[in-house]
């Protein structure tokens, strides 16, 4: 079982067993780094989704063989300003993030989007999502 500082295989919904090693260990970097607390998202298909083998998710355990990638919020983030999901998606790519998605507008808190995706160029894909529409950061949070 792997040593994880910030969180506990309960937190992972029953999907613990089949999570990628590599994104626990990230997620738990990116935890450090933060220095505060991080929580997975409560909404259904957060951690895991049983999705078929055509479909390209980084969380779906039928293709990808293992869970790849989970969504976040902060408890200390209730509002997605530009600056602040800056900040976030540069801390995520630097932990090794390969995939970074910002989702101002989910509830209880805005949200975070992490997978192990390979890095292109040594940075991130990052993407933004207000209203059900993918777009970028820029977009949809406004550059300040």
């Amino acid at each position: 079982m792997l040593e994880l500082r910030h969180f506990t295989p309960q937190e992972f919904r029953g999907w613990y067993p089949r999570m990628d090693a590599r994104l626990l260990t990230l997620l738990d970097e990116f935890r450090h780094q933060l220095g505060e607390p991080v929580m997975v998202s409560p909404a259904h298909g957060a951690i895991g989704r049983h999705l078929g083998l055509d479909s390209l998710s980084w969380h779906n355990i039928d293709a990808r063989g293992s869970v790849r990638a989970i969504d976040i919020m902060i408890p200390g983030v209730t509002q997605m300003v530009y600056t602040t999901a800056r900040d976030l998606i540069g801390l995520a790519q630097r932990t090794g993030f390969g995939g970074v998605g910002v989702y101002p507008d989910w509830h209880p808190l805005p949200g975070m989007h992490l997978d192990v995706r390979p890095q292109l160029h040594g940075a991130a894909t990052t993407w933004a999502r207000r209203g059900g529409t993918y777009m970028t950061v820029e977009e949809a949070l406004g550059a300040e």
